[in-house]
Order: C-alpha cells, then structure tokens, then sequence
C-alpha cells in the first residue's frame, strides 16, 4: 500500500509543470490588454495614415504610457455626446502577447470636447489638458484642413517634389512641420498635347522654368501664369523646374514651399477639325483629331448643351466621331468644347431650323391599336436599347448612300413622308416627329442596302413589321422597315445595293412600302445628304 501511495505522489509531481502552464496560459489569454502587457499601440487618424509605438523603445513607449495614463485620468459618461456619434474617429489598437484591445478617440481643435470610448463600449470624457497635448502633437495632423500638403498634377500624372517643406498652425497658434512626401529617383512623365501644370492648392509664386533637353535650350523662364504664350507644335522632351511658394500670412494658418525637377516627354498637340460649322438640326456632321493616343481621355463638353457626346474611333492617323443634331435641339450658335492632354479648343458650330411641315396620316383603328401602342412601343425600344448603344470600330461605308427603293413610276417608289416632319394620326390626339423617310412601293419589290455594312438586326416587332437593321461603321446606323420578306440574317456582311428584303406592309403602315431611317447611336438623322449631296465628311488635314 505504501508503494502505490508513493507512485501516487510522483505521478502527480510529474503532471504539475504541465499544469501549471496550461493555467499560465490560459490566464494570460484571458487577461485584457493593461499597461504592464501591453506591447505594441498603434494609432489609425481621420485620413487613414497609421503611427506605431512598440513598449521596448524608450522613444515610442512615451506613447503608450501617455494614452494609459490618459485613459485613467478621464472620466466615465452615459454615452458619446449625439453631434459625435457616426463621426470620424481615431483608431487606437493596444496589443499585448496574445491580445489586441481596440478603442476609439474623438478629437477636435477643440480640446475641451474630446471623448474616448473602451473595447467595452464604454464612453469617457477626456480631461482638456491630455486632449490638448494630443491634439497640438505631430499625430493629429489629420484633424487640421491646412495641415494637407498641396499637390502637384502634371496634365493629370501625380507629380512629387524634390524637396518640400510645410507648415500648419495647431490649435494653439504654434507652427507645426508636416512630414512631406519627395521623390526618391529621377520622374518622367510622359504627355499628351501640352503642359498643364495644377496645385490642390495655387501657390503665391509658381515660376516654371523649361529647357529642351535635345540642344539645352531654356524655351521657358517665367510665372505659370504667362505660360500660354508657350507654343508647342511637335513632340519634345522637356526638363521641368518648378518652383512654388505659399508665403507666411497672419491671415493664414500654413505656409511653405515645394521644389520639383522632373522630365516631361510631351507628344505632339491635339488638333481638332469640325466638317460643317453650319448645319440644321436633324442633320449630322463630324469631328476629327489629330496627335491622339488615347480616345477615351478626349474631352468634350457643349455650350448650350447640344445634347449628345460624341463617341471617337481610330481611323489611321485621326480619331474620328459622327456628332447627330437632333430634331429636338433648338436653332443657335453652339460651342463644342474640346479637350485633350493641354491642349482646349472651341469650335462654333451653327444650328438652324429645319423646314418643318404637317401630316395628317389615316391608317385603320385596329392596325393602330395592334401595332401602335405604349406597349410595342417600349417592346420596340427595349429591343433595340443595345444596338443604339453599339458602334463598330470599323468604318464599312464608301462614297454617298443609295435609296433603299427604285422609283418605278410616278406613283411607284416616291416618298410619302419625308424626315423630321410632324405627323398627326387622323381621328387621335397622337402627334410625333417622323424619324425617317417613307416609300410607297408595289409589295415583293426589292429593298437595297444604302451602303456596305454588316447586319446587327434582322426580325420582327409590332411597332416596325420585319425589319433589317445594318452597322455602317461608327454607330452609323440605316433602319429598313414594314418589309414583307427577310434576305438577310444577322452577321451577314453586305455591299451597297444589295436586295436584303421585300417590300411589304407589316407593322405599324397603312400601305406597302418601305421605312428607311438612319441614326447615330440611336439619334435620328436625316439620310438625304448622305443621299444626295455629299459624302459623309470627314475632315483631314
């Protein structure tokens, strides 16, 4: 009995260091983060910038004990006052081992109102004296508007200085320096169009300097503002020298200055062609441009507002975009605003008013209410919504469009109703705007495509009867409408004049003929131009 009480004792003796360490452990894991286990603080402010403190650096574990001692010196409230609940906070993460303890701390220049809040929810109010020692620290620099380092954008491209220094005003009317951000290696940048120099912040003195770096010449020493007497018309590399100055005023609360030394390659400028500076609304011109490397960074804006923006497509050397005046715009002078890399220019283009004439059109009750309704109508819209949006980057069209029907007697072949005309339903309250150019025409008779393209709709709807619908290049678009018979599918290519249909009477007509309607990314053009007179056009240097 005495041995196994013995080997008893040792078997107990054998598990107590096991023991004991997984009770250490557990109470460590279980104690919360305090002033003697802490390791590390880390303090998140309102832009996002992050500052650490790590307890074995004499230096950073000041930091540490100041929130500590902070946290016990402030005292327990109801609740964070309602004008700081759903504000920005900073975030204060106390690390320990085997735990992280997160609080928040509202700060403002007002260190009378600062108030803290425990990883239990629990809110305190800050005694002023530790807010103000906060809050004039380089920490709360987020709390000041003037304490932001103004930036530099180079035609858009980020830009930093070579040397910077900045000053802001704390709440206690001391100076603070600002950490500034500056470039470690040689910039370049490269440049479409021109130099637009442009601070977050207009600087008192803003002088550029610019030499050409392939002979040395200095082509520009003077104040930003007197650079628009700088022409440049071809691609050069250009080193920049900049320097910007906000000077001390006792009405401010900042002030400093930025160097910068960068190297500018700078492409060829814009240049922007418009092919009618005079046309009626319901007509369409073109916009070409030379010197663009990037379409979608071409800028455009019209004064009055026109309506449209136009979509540019590649065609070799140009970028080039179709601009529709819509029935709808009113007669003016209009100024199209251009835009890209430096380079602005306006372009007046005239806007008159189209002759306009009234129709009476008699078509049947039940041909009416089975084709024509708010219902086909959206049905026929929505059908369409994504091929009025489409454009193909290749431009399928040559030399002027042809007719969509051969004019075969007096009667035989002659339009109706002519485009952009107004059109009044006999015996309803209905009026609209004709959209296209309406032929009468003996039923089975051929309808020709007005010119090369590929077919991007070939179906039916209520609203239009079969129809066929044909990508010319561009979101150049010719409609064919109330056809008895389809000769074409969708992807089929076709040439100018040919048969891709039959005339017919479905949809919404009162007789046999042919629709035909041409658009612009879904905005209706007059096609007699394009028919008669001249070729589409495009404008190239």
């Amino acid at each position: 009995m005495k041995n196994k009480i013995i080997m008893l004792v040792l078997a107990v003796a054998i598990f107590i260091p096991s023991i004991v360490a997984i009770i250490s452990y557990n109470n460590t894991n279980a104690a919360p983060v305090s002033e003697k286990n802490v390791r590390t603080l880390t303090v998140a402010d309102l832009a996002g910038n992050t500052f650490s403190f790590d307890k074995d650096e004499k230096d950073q574990s000041d930091m540490i004990d100041f929130f500590f001692s902070m946290n016990s010196a402030s005292s327990k409230v109801a609740s964070l006052p309602e004008p700081l609940i759903g504000t920005a906070f900073f975030k204060v993460t106390m690390s320990s081992s085997q735990k992280n303890a997160d609080y928040q701390y509202y700060f403002s220049t007002d260190a009378s109102q600062a108030y803290f809040i425990d990883p239990a929810g629990q809110a305190y109010a800050i005694p002023e004296d530790y807010a103000a020692s906060f809050i004039e620290s380089r920490y709360a620099v987020s709390l000041y508007v003037n304490a932001v380092v103004p930036t530099l954008a180079v035609s858009s491209s980020a830009v930093l200085p070579s040397s910077a220094a900045w000053m802001y005003k704390n709440s206690a009317g001391v100076y603070v320096e600002c950490d500034t951000q500056t470039a470690a290696n040689a910039q370049k940048v490269s440049l479409e169009g021109g130099l637009e120099l442009l601070f977050s912040l207009n600087p008192d003195h803003f002088n550029v300097k610019l030499t050409d770096t392939a002979n040395g010449k200095v082509v520009f020493n003077d104040q930003y503002d007197k650079i628009s007497s700088l022409s440049i018309d071809k691609s050069v590399v250009l080193s920049v020298e900049i320097d910007a100055k906000w000077y001390e005023d006792a009405a401010r609360d900042y002030f400093g200055e930025m160097h910068y030394a960068f190297t500018a390659d700078i492409a060829a400028p814009a240049e922007f062609f418009l092919a009618h500076s005079t046309r009626e609304n319901g007509q369409f011109t073109s916009i070409s441009a030379l010197n663009i490397a990037d379409l979608t960074k071409i800028q455009f804006t019209s004064t009055p507002d026109i309506g449209y923006t136009p979509t540019f497509f590649r065609d070799g050397d140009y970028a080039v975009a179709l601009l529709p005046i819509s029935c709808d715009v009113p007669a003016g002078t209009y100024t199209l605003s251009l835009k890209y890399g430096g380079v602005s220019e306006d372009i007046t283009l005239e806007v008159k008013q189209r002759n306009v004439r009234y129709f009476n059109y008699s078509i049947s009750a039940a041909i009416l209410n089975a084709t024509r309704t708010d219902a086909t109508i959206k049905a026929f819209n929505d059908a369409m919504a994504d091929l009025n949006k489409s454009g193909s980057e290749k431009k399928y069209w040559e030399g002027l469009f042809a007719e969509p029907v051969v004019k075969a007697s007096s009667y035989d072949g002659v339009i109706t109703t002519g485009f952009g005309h107004l059109r009044k339903i006999n015996g309803t309250d209905i009026s609209y705007t004709h959209e296209g150019v309406d032929y009468i025409r003996s039923k089975g008779s051929e309808v020709f495509a007005g010119n090369n393209g590929v077919v991007v709709f070939a179906g039916y709807t209520e609203l239009g009867g079969n129809t066929v619908v044909i990508e010319h290049g561009y979101g150049l678009k010719t409609w064919y409408s109330h056809l008895s018979e389809l000769k074409v599918a969708v992807g089929n290519e076709v040439k100018k004049g040919d048969a891709i249909g039959l005339v017919g009477a479905t949809g919404f007509t009162n007789q046999n003929g042919v629709h035909a309607g041409m658009t612009i990314f879904g905005v209706p053009v007059s096609p007699y131009s394009a028919w008669y007179d001249e070729e589409i056009k495009i404008v190239k240097k």
